[in-house]
Formats: structure tokens, C-alpha cells, sequence
């Protein structure tokens, strides 16, 4: 274990393997504890900083968000961690890291009750937030939308499965004010009266043939 006591204006920058890159600075009197043993399932609560076995830095977490919020996929690999092969191991590391660190992330910024917080997908236009399930009390849901509007949810029977699942999903940059944003386009209305159509026939009141050419009438001007 290794102390790192800071200076003024000193930082500390997280390169991710996407190549993305963050940093966060730090007052003098400060200091973090540093292990050359990166996200070990023996890691102390107060280390905010990890070395990785190359001895770069690999993980920064700073310290309002230090309370510890470990998704069940990064628990679970961490606690496997001794019984696998090292390369597999560090193998399964990897692929659920991304969600536990956006998962830290979200917890940690609003206090482990992330409900209604937009998070952007990392691979396309769509968003995802958690919300209680209105039709199903004590449950929550996974409400998702794009650019053409609200596109489906799931159901689960705690919020943190459904803050895991939005994270396992690819949900992972916090985007709040998206739904706002997003629903004020052109785009967004268009959607809302194509999906108001498949509702009516849906429902029986339109036939097949009706429910088409109201379809084709539709254009992107107000």
C-alpha cells in the first residue's frame, strides 16, 4: 500500500480503455491511498485510487463518492476472484467494470436514490431512467426512450435491479434534463402521433388499412 499526500493544484487522471479520459483535483492536506492491486474484493472502503498491475493508474474515485456501491455482476466476480485463473479472472474484471463504475457514479451522486436521473446509452440516441412502477406498488421500472419517443420498460422488483439492469444495458452517462430536452423536437412529436395511431388500431378502433394511410400522412412539420 502506497500514501499519496497532495499539493496544491496536483491531480489525479483516469484514462479509461475507450480512451476516455477524466481528472480530478485536489487541495494540499489531502491524500489517497493507493494498491497496486487493481479492484480487489479486499479493497479498503478509503482507497479512492488503484494502480494496476502495470503500475498506471486505472481507477479514481473521488471522495464524496466514497460511499461504496458495487453492483451484484462486479461483487460476484470480485468474490470468484480466488478460485479462477488469473487471466480469466481479470478477464471477467474487465467486461464488468464499465458498469460498476458508472454504477458507483449514478449511486454515489444522488445518494444511492437515483430515481427519474436520464442516463445516455454509450452507443447510440437513447436514454433510460428508474422510476417507481405505477401499476405495481413497492416495484420499479426501467423506462427507455430515443429521438422518436418512449420505447419500451422492464419491470423489477427492487431499484437497484433496476439501476443494474439500466447499467448493463449500455445506459451509462448520466444526461440529466435529456427527456426535456429530447421530447421538445420536431422528431419527438412525430413519434407521439405515429405511436398514437398504432394505439388506436391496437385497441380495435381503426382497422389495418386505416391505421397505414394515416401513417403516410405523417411528415416532421408541426
Amino acid at each position: 500500500m502506497q500514501k499519496i499526500d497532495f499539493t496544491d493544484g496536483m491531480k489525479l487522471r483516469l484514462v479509461h480503455a475507450n480512451k476516455e479520459s477524466h481528472s480530478w483535483g485536489f487541495r494540499a492536506g489531502n491524500s489517497v491511498t493507493v494498491t497496486t492491486k487493481a479492484f480487489a474484493s479486499d479493497q479498503p472502503d478509503n482507497t479512492v485510487a488503484v494502480l494496476n498491475q502495470h503500475g498506471m493508474l486505472a481507477y479514481v474515485e473521488p471522495r464524496h463518492l466514497l460511499a461504496r456501491y458495487r453492483t451484484r455482476s462486479w461483487m460476484r466476480v470480485c468474490g470468484e476472484d480466488r478460485d479462477l485463473d488469473p487471466g480469466f479472472a481479470e478477464h471477467l474484471r474487465d467486461a464488468a467494470r464499465p458498469a460498476q463504475i458508472a454504477y458507483q457514479k449514478l449511486m454515489g451522486r444522488h445518494a444511492g436514490v437515483p430515481i427519474g436521473i436520464e442516463c445516455r446509452s454509450v452507443s447510440r440516441d437513447a436514454w433510460a431512467f428508474v422510476l417507481p412502477d405505477a401499476s405495481s406498488p413497492c416495484h420499479f421500472r426501467v423506462q427507455y426512450f430515443d429521438l422518436d419517443g418512449f420505447s419500451g420498460h422492464a419491470a423489477h422488483d427492487t431499484m437497484l435491479a433496476a439501476v443494474e439492469e439500466m447499467m448493463g444495458l449500455g445506459y451509462r452517462r448520466i444526461d440529466s434534463g435529456a427527456l426535456d430536452r429530447v421530447a421538445s423536437t420536431a422528431r419527438w412529436a412525430l413519434g407521439v402521433k405515429r405511436s398514437a395511431i398504432m394505439q388506436r388500431h391496437q385497441s380495435g378502433l381503426i382497422d389495418w388499412a386505416t391505421c397505414v394511410a394515416e401513417l403516410s400522412t405523417l411528415t416532421e412539420r408541426p
